[in-house]
C-alpha cells in the first residue's frame, strides 16, 4: 500500500488512533489496492475547496472587511492545486472497539489528546460515536454531539491570528468513552 503514515495506533500514552493522508495529491500517494480513489479524493477535495471559499467569503462579510476575497487570497492554493501548501485531506481512523473490550478503560482514556489546530479551519465531519469535546472561551468543557449528516468546523490558530482573535482557536479532545 502507497500511503503516507502520520501516526500509529497508540499515539501517546493514552492515545488510540490512525491516520493517513496525502503530502500532495499525485497518483503515487493512493493505495494500488483502491482503484477510484484518487477521483473520488479529488472530488471530494473540489466541493471541499468551495465550500471553503464560501466560508472565507463569509468571513469577510462578518468582519465588514472591503476586500470579500481577504481569507482566499491569503489560500492561494485553493484556486490552484499545483502550489504547495498546508491544505490537507486527512482521514482519521478510530478503531472500534466492542463493550467488553471497554470494560476495563477508564472515562478519561482519549482518542486525541487536548489540541487546537494550527490551520485556518478544519472541517470535520463526525462518526456517530461521539465524545468530542470543545472548550469554550471561558475555559468549560462542553460536549460535542455529531449531528448526522453535519460537517463541524474548528476554528484553527491561523484563524486567530488572521482575524486578530476576533475569531479564537477552537481547543478540542476527543474520548474513547464519550464521559
Amino acid at each position: 500500500m502507497k500511503s503516507t503514515k502520520e501516526a500509529s495506533i497508540e499515539v501517546g500514552p493514552r492515545e488510540w488512533w490512525d491516520s493517513w493522508g496525502f503530502q500532495s495529491l499525485d497518483e503515487s500517494n493512493y493505495p494500488e489496492e483502491a482503484p477510484g480513489l484518487k477521483d473520488a479524493v479529488d472530488g471530494y477535495k473540489k466541493s471541499v475547496v468551495e465550500l471553503c471559499m464560501k466560508i472565507f467569503r463569509g468571513f469577510a462579510e462578518y468582519l465588514q472587511l472591503e476586500d470579500p476575497d481577504f481569507f482566499i487570497d491569503r489560500h492561494k492554493a485553493l484556486k490552484n492545486w499545483e502550489i504547495q501548501s498546508h491544505n490537507h485531506i486527512r482521514c482519521n481512523y478510530y478503531p472500534v472497539f466492542d463493550q467488553e473490550a471497554l470494560i476495563d478503560v477508564c472515562e478519561e482514556t482519549l482518542r486525541v489528546a487536548e489540541h487546537n489546530d494550527f490551520s485556518t479551519i478544519t472541517l470535520l465531519v463526525q462518526d456517530p460515536v461521539g465524545g468530542l469535546e470543545a472548550r469554550t472561551p471561558e475555559g468549560e468543557w462542553i460536549s460535542v454531539p455529531p449531528i448526522e449528516g453535519s460537517i463541524l468546523l474548528n476554528a484553527g490558530n491561523m484563524l486567530a491570528l488572521l482575524t486578530g482573535g476576533h475569531f479564537p482557536s477552537t481547543v478540542i479532545i476527543l474520548y474513547l468513552v464519550p464521559p
